[in-house]
């Protein structure tokens, strides 16, 4: 997976950039837990990362995400701005000369879907309506999956064993809640499916490796190893049970550092180095990230 992790920084993959390490644990989070998750999202970054996975060059890495030529030129007509060619969804470029973006929809199980709003990879078509949360109008409950219409008028799912929410009442501690299943949509939706609890007076906690919450009046459990086997639960910031490393030798505020095409950064809470150039890059470099404020270090193409 570095050498995956190593791609994604220099092949100009079109995500905005934290630090080195926060993106390659995600990635690798995405590679375990993430395979469990039946939410549309990351279904296709699951088929997408298998895709990367095959790569042996930033050229290789840049096709799991731009359309082909024939792909852009069948779409991007008539001022379109994203429509289906076959299974691909493709989102074409705001000016003349540029790249459309693609997404291979049937690799991920999906089915691509263009309606007047847009298109992208999901269940269906749908007519998302009015503005509003995403559990309103066409969103139903479906053997734990909220199913929902998207703002481009795609049906999406997203799988409420992967949610989460903090809510607080003005004080400390704060109460991460954790789903289950989707019950009803009334409800919020997800829900858990253990005995009956009340939110209000309620504190996470840890049970070992699993987070222990209450969620719309009862109790849910999510094992932070089987997300990734490096993580466990801890009570954190504010006094909220989440995942979190269970090494704790560094953390993702630690700035990185990039010395002859070695790159040494916190992974999983283990300080961790990977030379870029053993990849066929031609080394790396360090600037700054806005999303986690501070120096972030990447390979160089």
């Amino acid at each position: 997976m570095l050498e995956v992790c190593a791609r994604f920084s220099a092949c100009e993959v079109p995500w905005e950039p934290s630090t080195f390490g926060d993106d390659c644990d995600g990635l690798m989070q995405t590679d375990v837990g993430g395979r469990l998750d039946r939410s549309t999202e990351t279904r296709w970054m699951v088929a997408f990362l298998d895709c990367v996975k095959l790569t042996s060059d930033c050229t290789g890495v840049r096709a799991c995400f731009t359309a082909s030529s024939k792909q852009q030129r069948e779409v991007c007509r008539d001022g379109r701005s994203a429509g289906c060619a076959g299974e691909v969804a493709v989102f074409c470029p705001r000016s003349d000369g540029g790249q459309a973006g693609a997404m291979a929809c049937d690799l991920a199980g999906l089915a691509c879907n263009a309606t007047d709003a847009g298109a992208g990879c999901g269940l269906g078509s749908c007519d998302p309506g009015p503005p509003g949360p995403p559990w309103t109008g066409t969103a139903s409950c479906q053997g734990g999956l909220l199913v929902a219409c998207g703002f481009d008028g795609v049906l999406d799912a997203m799988d409420c064993a992967f949610w989460s929410a903090v809510t607080t009442t003005g004080g400390i501690p704060w109460q991460n809640h954790v789903g289950e299943t989707c019950e009803t949509v009334e409800t919020g939706p997800c829900v858990g499916t253990g005995d009956p609890c009340d939110d209000a007076s309620f504190n996470n906690w840890c049970d070992g490796s699993v987070v222990v919450t209450c969620t719309a009046g009862a109790l849910a459990h999510r094992d932070c190893a089987a997300l990734h086997p490096a993580l466990t639960c801890r009570i954190g910031d504010y006094g909220i049970a989440d995942c979190a490393p269970v090494a704790q030798e560094c953390d993702h505020s630690a700035p990185e550092t990039c010395q002859a095409g070695v790159i040494a950064f916190c992974s999983f809470g283990v300080v961790t180095t990977l030379d870029c150039t053993q990849y066929g890059l031609s080394g790396c470099a360090t600037g700054y990230s806005d999303i986690r404020p501070g120096t972030r270090a990447y390979c160089t193409p």
